[in-house]
């Protein structure tokens, strides 16, 4: 066990580490023990009561200068200084009373004095007519610049400023003459307004009543009642056209589909079935209508075109199939458009169904959407067997276009094979229309359950 540090050894390392400012690094150096030693002793001493002498602390003297106090009779002599200075000044003045130019020494206290006696200042009665007119000349020379003038006069800007104000006192500076006001007057021009407007919206402009009804799909077998109905309804509203966007024959005979030699293949009808169903379909129709009353147009669709691509494909029957078909229609007075090209009635194009850049029919669910957002003109279509019209707004004065599918007229719940199982939501029916402007201002479509309570007796 290490032997207690004696007390007076602990005094002395304690008042070592005082002397040397705390610095328990140094105070190791000079009593040659480790600093951990010194801490241990450090603490010892302190539990024993051993502490380093006081040091008294210095004494700093400051002199704090005795700031300056102001009495009552300091500000009342200082009062009346001012009023003897004052008394002083309104007595020069009286005697100096009528004169401008004087041979006098002027007191250093009136020059920084800033009263005014009697209304009027004091350096203004000791400055002479000659002197305040030289400023006013120079004043005058350089356009009111009192900056300038203090320059060329060698004089104090608020010496200027004085100068100035005496002058005005005495008259001396010419008033300000006011700038000449001249009367222009400017002709009112007219105000012309110009309002936009859209030529297409004249009220006057020519419209076109007319009767669609599309994608018939005539086939062999097929009752043909619905063209009488729709015949009479012709002949009763009196259109001014009537228009068959396409799709008017099935044209199974050539149509791709089914492979060569299965059983569906085999019971395809002939071509000459298919164009004998038609001409069925028309006389029909024609019963109820007179030929070549009403102008007719019909625009081929996908299923007309069939019979142009098997001619393609049977070079030997080149232009026999289709002059068969074009004889039909030429027939009855119906003026016939090519498939994917466009048929214009009052600046509205109707075709079997648009095309894309790739000669592509747009399809879709909701074509009518698609065909408006591309379109730069109303269009009238058929094809999806579903009837839609929509008016699409476009950039311009009260301008838009409108986009009109006219569903099917084939006999009401007919679906054609092809179609079976498939999701169809057909609208069976035809569609009156009036055209104007380059747009459909109304459309009417009446289903085929109509024409039937109608004219089906």
């Amino acid at each position: 066990m290490t032997p207690p540090v004696p007390d007076d050894v602990l005094a002395d390392n304690v008042r070592v580490l005082a002397s040397l400012g705390g610095n328990q690094s140094k105070a190791a150096d000079v009593l040659n023990i480790s600093r951990s030693a010194l801490q241990h002793r450090v603490r010892a001493a302190h539990r024993r009561g051993i502490f380093p002498p006081e040091q008294p602390e210095p004494v700093i003297e400051v002199e704090i200068p005795r700031r300056e106090t102001f009495d009552a009779d300091f500000w009342r002599r200082k009062h009346s200084a001012i009023e003897k200075q004052l008394a002083e000044a309104e007595h020069l003045v009286e005697q100096l009373s009528g004169l401008r130019a004087i041979d006098y020494q002027i007191p250093e206290w009136i020059i920084d004095t800033r009263h005014t006696v009697l209304g009027k200042s004091v350096i203004g009665c000791l400055l002479s007519d000659t002197e305040v007119k030289e400023t006013v000349r120079v004043y005058l020379a350089c356009g009111r610049n009192a900056t300038e003038t203090a320059r060329l006069r060698n004089l104090p800007r608020t010496r200027i400023n004085h100068h100035l104000h005496i002058a005005r006192e005495r008259n001396l500076i010419p008033p300000v003459e006011p700038e000449p006001v001249i009367e222009v007057e400017i002709p009112q021009r007219p105000v012309v307004r110009v309002r936009a407007y859209n030529p297409l919206n004249a009220p006057d402009a020519p419209s076109r009543r007319v009767v669609f009804f599309s994608d018939t799909h005539v086939k062999p077998g097929m009752a043909f009642q619905h063209f009488k109905w729709i015949g009479r309804y012709v002949t009763e509203n009196r259109p001014d056209n009537v228009v068959h966007p396409g799709d008017f024959l099935e044209c199974e005979s050539c149509e791709f589909h089914t492979a060569p030699g299965s059983a569906t293949h085999s019971r395809r009808p002939s071509f000459a079935e298919d164009i004998e169903s038609g001409v069925e379909a028309l006389e029909a129709y024609h019963a109820e209508i007179p030929i070549g009353e009403i102008p007719h147009d019909i625009i081929y669709g996908n299923h007309e075109f069939r019979i142009w691509r098997y001619e393609e494909a049977a070079p030997n029957l080149k232009d026999v199939l289709t002059l068969q078909l074009e004889q039909m229609f030429a027939r009855y007075r119906w003026r016939s458009t090519p498939y994917r090209q466009w048929l214009f009635l009052e600046g509205v194009g109707i075709t079997h169904v648009p095309h894309t850049i790739m000669q592509k029919p747009i399809g879709g669910r909701y074509p009518e959407n698609t065909i408006g957002n591309q379109s730069t003109h109303s269009v009238i279509f058929g094809h999806t067997h579903r009837y839609n019209h929509l008016t699409v707004p476009k950039i311009g004065v009260n301008n838009s276009i409108t986009v009109t599918n006219v569903g099917c007229a084939m006999p009401y719940g007919y679906t054609p094979p092809y179609a079976d199982g498939a999701t169809t939501g057909l609208t069976y029916g035809i569609v009156d229309m009036t055209l104007r402007a380059g747009r459909v201002e109304s459309s009417n479509f009446i289903s085929m359950l109509d024409l039937q309570r109608r004219y089906g007796k």
